[in-house]
């Protein structure tokens, strides 16, 4: 801000910044994480900026204006005030452009926040967070800085404000009365000045404080990040024993080397944890979101503080049940050590190698296991950190509900945001030790076997609305493009097997915490013209646990090449287009009957009052349920479906059903599910997403085979259109050609 605009001719009007309804937003009483709340203060600073501005101009011009009979020359050689203002405008134009440079430095610190989400685990990673903290320190540091300094010259500016105003209470009143009329005028003028001028310190502080959680989310990302370092350390030294006990025969080398796949078991079962973790915390999240959104009395607020201590409870479970698979280990580690070298000194045996030699191996191997105990204790210290924050957010908890208000229920989401970072932070640094030690984990798995899949964890990022997930077998790949949403669960690729043909389950996904299914599979693989078009059809099956349905399902289907040589397929047309549910009708009738303990019977008569009533309902609903498809994609690449269940039926989408596609293709390509459903509970609280994807490769020509046909292919035209998901009773509301076609 160069120079201060004037203000429009409905300036008189517009400058009013009196306080709104509402006082000017804070972070604290919003998203302490998200970006809206952060927006508003931005808004609210650029508009009192522009109000003061404003409020400049107009002060200077009436203290400018000469009084009835008065020269004007003369007026402003005999008002000192006008310098006054005048050097407080230049000094308040240089803060708002020195605001404008800080803002611009805040915008290259989302940009390198935006790099640090969408990479991958890798030493590079590391780095561009240590610079995103330096970052963020630099910004908490600066607009402090900025707000001290502001109010240092505004407390100045407050001194001058008799002054600004002297030379109009001194004024003679003239006959007509303009004198004091002016000096009404001004003062106003001046009191909205300072009005203006006071509001900015407070979006100020507002920012200030989005900054200092700025540096606490990194900080908690850098914590993590040393903690990988040092598990990594510990990962290397196990693979040292693992070596060196591998051919011993020796029983306490053998127990050692069990130990250390144990070890590889107990990480293992600790990102596990660390995904429940995070679906608790995600879950908890979305009981209070509702709240934001809803009118709710404090017996309701209870409530939904009773479930988010329940889901407390369960993550507080699966981190003490984490923390002592470490705790095993590292105690039957600390005895094998310390019996290995009490049997070196007591037992002689022949050896083959010069005694020198192997005492030193012997010592070598007794400090590598006490460095990996060193490290194990380090990470029982992470495990029980995290122990101890879950059990004070339910003693938080239990001792806030006797005064449930907005500000205690901010605290909490606050308190659950910051935990769900950490565990997403957790997954996201410990996968890249799976990926440097495939073999010490694929050892662990191949004695114990692998454990179940979870969904895996997405980063919160305060400064994007995008969050991309990674999972280990996605650090060297391409970030998921997800938009703030819960986090998805990856399938492998079907694994073909010698004498069988290849699987058609594309997804297959029990969640555990509700016990729902979801599975995808193809149906129908058949080729139209050879080389050219195909037919496809998907079979969902959506199974909600006992208690719960699926309001929403959301299907994405996409298509890429196999290779560079063959262009990527295009989808032609999708089915169904629209099509609603079989036409529902509920009726429900009662009887109510009773008499008063009034009546009395006298002489064969009956006295006193009766009464009786009949009730009877009846609930018609002509649609259960609606799917529209269309095709997606600049190049027409890809599918999407959306069934959405009747909001008056409230029986949720089908368990089963199906859609299709007509793509043309030139060879064999991938194709990328991804699934959404919306899933809500007979609780009125309970409310979450299932979501799955999984990304597989598909030889038409090789595949066909191995499915019937839906119908005969030289009609498809004909057939296609009234394909409307395979259910019972539903009918095609759109049955024409897609644009594409």
């Amino acid at each position: 801000m160069d120079t201060l605009a004037k203000p429009t001719a409905n300036s008189n009007q517009q400058l009013i910044v009196d306080s709104p309804p509402h006082p000017t937003p804070h972070l604290v009483d919003e998203d302490p994480l998200g970006t809206h709340s952060f927006r508003n203060s931005l808004a609210s600073l650029s508009k009192n900026i522009r109000h003061s501005a404003d409020a400049f101009y107009l002060t200077e011009r009436a203290l400018a204006t000469p009084l009835l009979g008065e020269p004007r020359k003369a007026r402003r050689k005999t008002n000192p005030a006008i310098d006054h203002v005048q050097n407080a405008k230049v000094l308040f134009a240089q803060r708002a452009e020195h605001l404008r440079k800080l803002f611009q430095n805040c915008y290259n610190h989302a940009v390198d926040y935006v790099l640090l989400h969408q990479s991958p685990p890798c030493p590079e990673r590391d780095e561009l967070l240590n610079d995103c903290l330096r970052s963020a320190k630099n910004r908490q540091q600066d607009f402090s800085k900025f707000l001290e300094e502001y109010k240092d010259i505004l407390a100045q500016f407050e001194l001058q404000k008799p002054i600004l105003l002297q030379p109009i209470s001194q004024a003679d009143p003239s006959p007509k009365g303009t004198a004091p009329e002016r000096k009404e005028a001004t003062e106003e003028i001046v009191g909205k000045l300072f009005s203006s001028l006071n509001l900015i310190p407070v979006n100020c502080a507002d920012i200030v404080k989005f900054w200092a959680r700025q540096v606490q989310l990194l900080s908690k990302e850098s914590e993590v990040g040393e903690l990988r370092d040092v598990l990594l350390n510990g990962t290397d030294l196990d693979l040292m024993v693992v070596e060196t006990c591998s051919s011993s025969l020796s029983p306490i080398t053998q127990e050692i080397h069990n130990q250390a796949v144990q070890y590889a078991k107990a990480i293992d079962l600790s990102v596990v944890a660390a995904q429940r973790g995070f679906t608790v915390a995600d879950d908890a999240i979305s009981l209070l979101d509702m709240m934001k959104v809803m009118q709710t009395t404090i017996e309701e607020r209870r409530e939904y503080l009773e479930g988010t201590m329940e889901l407390a409870r369960k993550g507080r479970t699966n981190a003490f049940e984490a923390r002592n698979k470490f705790v095993d280990v590292r105690n039957v580690i600390e005895g094998l050590a310390r019996q290995l070298l009490e049997d070196d000194r007591n037992k002689v045996v022949s050896v083959s190698k010069p005694l020198k030699e192997l005492t030193s191996e012997l010592l070598a191997g007794i400090q590598h296991l006490e460095e990996l105990r060193d490290s194990l204790t380090q990470f029982v210290q992470w495990w029980n950190l995290i122990d101890m924050e879950t059990k004070t957010q339910i003693d938080r908890q239990q001792k806030m509900a006797e005064h449930l208000s907005k500000m205690h229920m901010q605290a909490i989401y606050s308190r659950w945001v910051n935990h769900r970072g950490r565990y997403s932070s957790y997954v996201l640094e410990i996968s890249l030790i799976q990926d440097y030690h495939p073999e010490l984990f694929a050892k662990s798995r191949k004695i114990i076997g692998k454990p179940n899949a979870i969904p895996i964890a997405v980063s919160y990022s305060p400064l994007i609305s995008d969050p991309p997930p990674f999972t280990s077998k996605d650090a060297k790949g391409v970030p998921i493009d997800n938009p703030l949403r819960p986090p998805l669960s990856v399938n492998p690729p079907a694994s073909g097997r010698p004498g069988r043909r290849e699987s058609d389950v594309i997804i297959s996904e029990e969640f555990n915490s509700t016990s729902s299914y979801l599975s995808a599979k193809l149906k129908h693989v058949q080729v139209l013209e050879p080389g050219h078009r195909a037919f496809l059809m998907l079979h969902f099956q959506c199974h909600p646990g006992i208690g719960h349905r699926c309001r929403s399902i959301n299907i994405k289907w996409k298509f890429r090449s196999d290779s560079k040589a063959s262009d990527s397929p295009r989808v032609i047309d999708v089915a169904p287009k629209q099509s609603v549910g079989a036409h529902t009708e509920e009726a429900y009738t009662r009887n109510l009957a009773l008499s008063a303990p009034a009546q009395v019977n006298v002489g064969g008569a009956t006295f006193g009052p009766e009464l009786s009533g009949h009730w009877e309902r009846s609930k018609i609903v002509s649609r259960a349920m609606i799917i529209t498809g269309s095709v997606r994609g600049i190049w027409s690449d890809s599918a999407e479906w959306t069934l959405v269940e009747n909001s008056g039926a409230k029986a949720g989408v089908p368990s089963h059903f199906c859609v299709g596609v007509i793509v043309s293709y030139d060879g064999p390509f991938k194709m990328e599910l991804i699934l959404d459903a919306k899933h809500v509970a007979s609780a009125k609280w309970w409310k979450s997403h299932i979501q799955a994807k999984n990304e597989v490769p598909l030889d038409i020509d090789m595949r066909a085979a191995d499915f019937e046909p839906y119908a005969d292919s030289a009609n498809w035209k004909q057939w296609f259109y009234s394909i409307n998901g395979e259910i019972d009773g539903t009918t095609n509301v759109h049955s024409q050609r897609a644009f594409t076609a």
